[in-house]
Formats: C-alpha cells, sequence, structure tokens
C-alpha cells in the first residue's frame, strides 16, 4: 500500500513538471517582431551614416558624419516607443549633442558630448536644433532585410518632405 501511495506521488509530480516545461516551451517560441534588430542607413553624398538600434520597447538613433578617420557622432538619441501594427508612438528620453569645443589629445582633435535627459530645462531645444521633438509616430515596413520609416518630422500631416523617408539596412 506505501508503494502504491509512493508510485501515485511520482506520477503526479511527472505530470506536473511535464506541464510546467510545455507551457515554458510555449512562452520560447514568442515571435520577434521584424522591426527589432540593428539597422543602418548611409545618405546618397555617403557623408552620414543613421545606426538604429530597435528592441520591442526601446530605441536609439545617431547621426554620424563619415570621414576618412573615423564616424563623428553629430546628435543620439534614446527612448521607449509602442508599437501597434505599422506604426510606433515613439518617446524621447534622452539626446546626446555635441559640445561646441574640440578637445585636442595629440595631434586627432575630438568631441565633447552633452546629454540632456527628458525634464532638464534644455532638453526640448537640443532636439529641436537638429530638427526632432521629443514625441513623435513612425510609419514602418519591413522586407528584405531593409526597414522604411516615415516620420513627419515638420508635423505638416504627410510624408512627402526631404528626410521624412528613411531606408535602413538590416545588420
Amino acid at each position: 500500500m506505501i508503494k502504491m501511495k509512493s508510485t501515485t506521488k511520482l506520477v503526479l509530480v511527472l505530470v506536473l513538471l511535464t506541464g510546467l516545461s510545455t507551457s515554458c516551451k510555449k512562452d520560447e517560441v514568442e515571435k520577434i517582431p521584424e522591426y527589432v534588430g540593428t539597422w543602418v542607413n548611409q545618405d546618397v553624398s555617403g557623408l552620414y551614416t543613421n545606426n538604429l538600434t530597435v528592441t520591442k520597447t526601446d530605441f536609439s538613433l545617431s547621426k554620424n558624419l563619415v570621414t576618412p578617420i573615423a564616424a563623428i557622432k553629430i546628435v543620439s538619441m534614446a527612448g521607449t516607443q509602442i508599437v501597434n501594427g505599422d506604426k510606433a508612438s515613439v518617446s524621447v528620453s534622452e539626446t546626446i549633442i555635441p559640445d561646441t569645443t574640440f578637445n585636442i589629445t595629440g595631434s586627432i582633435p575630438t568631441l565633447s558630448y552633452l546629454t540632456y535627459k527628458k525634464g532638464s530645462k534644455e532638453f526640448d531645444s537640443a532636439l529641436l536644433k537638429y530638427g526632432y521633438s521629443s514625441q513623435f509616430d513612425v510609419l514602418y515596413s519591413v522586407a528584405n532585410n531593409l526597414l522604411t520609416t516615415k516620420t513627419d518630422y515638420n508635423k505638416d500631416g504627410d510624408y512627402a518632405d526631404d528626410g521624412e523617408t528613411t531606408v535602413f539596412t538590416k545588420k
């Protein structure tokens, strides 16, 4: 009789463990959205690159001037996004812009950067200096390792103005 109770307990434990492992496997299979990843865009002149990293809920974007020596960060921003269908509602929480002074280390000048967080008095003006706002919507599509974004930066209701459509390639 004692053996039967132990066997029953063992079977119940096995059934419970099987159920738990099955439910864990369902969670692991969650599909990663196509927009998640690291993306790069180079403008037609070849002078600038945009580097974009996107997760399900966060993003970071940096615009860089490409020189023969190195890429120099012009502006970067980071924040959160809420994606619904093909539209992301973006909220910028931090921007980094170059200081106006150069540092000379050896023979190569380097830039210092200023970081502004949302809520600081300089935050909005730092974004506006580069044509960005702290809240905006982005329409996007993904096909063949290309991410196309459309952003109405000037808020005129269309995406037809220069710089409002950007095509990124997945890294």
